[in-house]
């Protein structure tokens, strides 16, 4: 399973959403509330499938 590690990156999963809230392109939030569940222990496959994209490319 993938595991993303926010901490990394000096994120926060709270802050992934806040950007993927105030983004202005479609693209840009779909990719940071992927990255905010994904943050929140949800599976890439899950997300994925969940928003009709490849788990690799979200």
């Amino acid at each position: 399973m993938l595991k993303v590690e926010c901490d990394h990156w000096n994120e926060s999963a709270s802050s992934l959403r806040e950007e993927a809230l105030r983004a202005k392109h479609i693209r840009t939030r779909e990719q940071l509330m992927a990255l905010y569940e994904i943050c929140n222990r949800k599976s890439a496959t899950k997300v994925g499938r969940q928003t009709n994209r490849n788990p690799q490319q979200s």
